[in-house]
This record gives C-alpha cells, structure tokens and sequence, in this order.
C-alpha cells in the first residue's frame, strides 16, 4: 500500500492563481553575507537577536544539537550552524572554515530594526533579482520525540540515546505531547528557494479513540 498522500490538485492550482500568495521586495526581505567566526558573538549583539520577534533559537555544535529560547551560542568556537526565528523573520548561520555565512529571510521591519543591510547583500537590490516573485505557502511538521505523562524530557526510540531538548513547558503534564514546527516556503517554478521557521509550538497528541460513541 502505497504511503505517499494524494495531491489535492483543485487547492494547488487555486493556491497558484491567487495573486496574494505571491510577494516580493514590497513585503520580503533577503538579505545575505558572511560574519567572522570570532566576531559571530558581537554581531549578533548589533543585530540585536534573537529578540522578542525571532525568540527560537536552534544551535548545532560538534557535541551537539538544541532547541533554544532566547539564547546565544556558549563558545562560538565549537558552533557548526545556528538559527534565530519566530514571526519577525529567521535568521541562518554556516560555519566555513573561519568565517559564518548567514542569510535572512522575514519582515522589512525586523531587517531595517536589525540593520542587516550594511555591510551584506540584498536580494532585491537593483544588480540582482528586484522583480523577484515568490509564491508563498505555509506549511508544518512534526518533529522528532514525545513527551509523556509525568516524564521530564522528551525521547524517541528510534534514536534512544538522542538528548532532545525542546524550549517550552508541556501545559498539561497528565497528557502526551509533541513539538510542532511551523514554517512558511517561497519558491519559484515549482523549487523552494527559501524556508522560513515561524514557529515552534508543543501540540497535545490525540487520544486513541476506544471504540464509543
């Protein structure tokens, strides 16, 4: 039996034709560069993040790899890739070698606030692509691990020995959670160029049904 979903073709096609799921410069900002590694502490700084618009932050090192609120890398020098998101834009690091390339996607008020535009490159500028259309969908997944009754982290079993580590508190701890990630994707001719992470959320996981009702 085959596991790949149906296409709901009718909702593709509409998603295709309506004008207001496509944007450009006029409401995106795409900005890029690179940052020196020793320097990666002190321009986040500048940039002013993560902040209230992008509090999620996910952290990968050579030990390993964690899902965050509101935090900066410990020891810049261990960092592998970083990331700063939520609903005013999100933020991507990559290290290689001594330098950090970054980009950001989000909200032209979060990238004027943050002053990413000096000294980086904009996507939109006038040299490069300032027509650029995106179409514009919004899309979600689940990721690895629950969080039972009463237990204090979250586990998977297929990687039983993984640390995972997620930033918030189940609200009900007599239930079984998930966490939930929420990301909107731009593309263009049917590739996604760009994702961007909006939202991290834990999501309470149905009860199996007992045959009532």
């Amino acid at each position: 039996m085959s596991t790949v979903p149906d296409v709901d073709f009718e909702k593709l096609i509409a998603l295709v034709q309506t004008p207001a799921n496509y944007v450009g410069a006029e409401k995106l900002a795409i900005w890029g560069g690179e940052c020196a590694a020793d320097q990666l502490l002190a321009q986040l700084h500048t940039w002013q993040m993560p902040n209230a618009a992008m509090p999620f932050c996910f952290w990968e090192t050579i030990r390993a790899a964690r899902f965050e609120k509101q935090t900066l890398p410990s020891d810049p020098a261990d960092l592998e890739r970083g990331r700063m998101f939520g609903a005013g834009g999100d933020l991507t690091l990559r290290r290689a070698d001594d330098v950090f390339l970054w980009y950001f996607i989000g909200e032209l008020d979060t990238a004027r606030a943050a002053g990413f535009q000096t000294p980086s490159k904009n996507f939109f500028a006038p040299e490069a692509e300032p027509n650029a259309r995106f179409l514009r969908e919004e899309s979600s997944a689940l990721l690895w691990g629950d969080r039972k009754p009463n237990q204090a982290r979250w586990f998977e079993d297929r990687v039983a020995r993984a640390e995972l580590v997620y930033p918030t508190d189940v609200p009900d701890a007599q239930k079984t959670w998930r966490m939930r990630l929420h990301y909107t994707t731009y593309s263009r001719a049917g590739q996604i160029e760009f994702v961007w992470y909006t939202k991290l959320e834990a999501e309470k996981v149905k009860e199996a049904s007992n045959g009532k009702g």
